[in-house]
């Protein structure tokens, strides 16, 4: 008996579903791994009456549905990084669909797959498409920073117009807490009132200031960012105002 250890049902599609449950009993399965375009054609039709046949079809078999995987192979057309506003709305539903549908399988996961559907369209860079796929989840605003890529650039995307904010590289810099950075300078710029895009070039500005004056001497390893200016408040003179420690420092 193999414990535990479910069975990817496209490899048996031919076959109906109850035929693919009896082999995969047979075999000593105790679950089918669904991938929803063995099912239906567009899967997101699929309606409630039809999704509890077929788990209690597994059930009968003494079968488990483990999860879905290969998510977007059908309906034909879907991506979740396509430059296509209605494509990408379209591949959202479809998704929100397929969670549904695992839940009333009696899935408790999904695997996305679907590299055709994910990938980078001609022409389009990579964080572009990433950005445009993180949208399709549902944020109003992406962001994708430069990261180690070359050109470093971030991708400000806010599900209409896509831009970049390029920037310098300090390669001898000190990167380390340059993403909590980012992020907080993100967030509080925001919080000030600029608009999303606004908040995006400043903060790219701050993170990558606070790379090039990083502590290169503190510790092992990168060090950390200089985002407060410490360097320069430690030089002799250089400081006239209070100092505070915190004691849980």
């Amino acid at each position: 008996m193999i414990d535990r250890l479910s069975l990817c049902n496209e490899v048996l599609a031919p076959w109906g579903f109850a035929e693919q449950c009896a082999y995969a009993s047979r075999l000593g399965y105790r679950g089918l791994e669904v991938a929803p375009y063995t099912l239906a054609e567009d899967p997101s039709t699929i309606s409630d009456a039809q999704a509890m046949q077929w788990k209690q079809t597994a059930n009968d078999h003494g079968l488990e549905i483990s999860g879905l995987h290969w998510l977007l192979v059908a309906p034909k057309g879907l991506s979740i990084s396509s430059a296509d506003a209605a494509v990408r709305n379209r591949t959202r539903h479809v998704i929100a669909r397929l969670i549904e549908l695992c839940a009333q399988l009696g899935g408790s996961y999904l695997v996305h797959g679907s590299p055709a559907q994910r990938n980078a369209q001609t022409g389009q860079s990579h964080a572009d498409a990433l950005a445009r796929a993180v949208h399709a989840l549902g944020p109003a605003n992406v962001v994708v920073t430069g990261g180690h890529r070359e050109p470093i650039v971030d991708v400000f995307f806010d599900g209409a117009d896509s831009e970049a904010i390029a920037g310098d590289r300090h390669p001898d810099g000190s990167a380390h807490g340059s993403g909590c950075t980012h992020s907080s300078a993100l967030a509080a710029h925001l919080a000030l009132g600029f608009t999303p895009l606004q908040a995006a070039h400043a903060a790219r500005a701050i993170a990558s200031a606070a790379v090039r004056d990083g502590l290169r001497e503190l510790g092992e390893g990168p060090g950390p960012v200089d985002v407060f200016g410490l360097r320069h408040a430690a030089r002799p003179g250089a400081h006239t105002g209070r100092s505070a420690a915190s004691p849980l420092a």
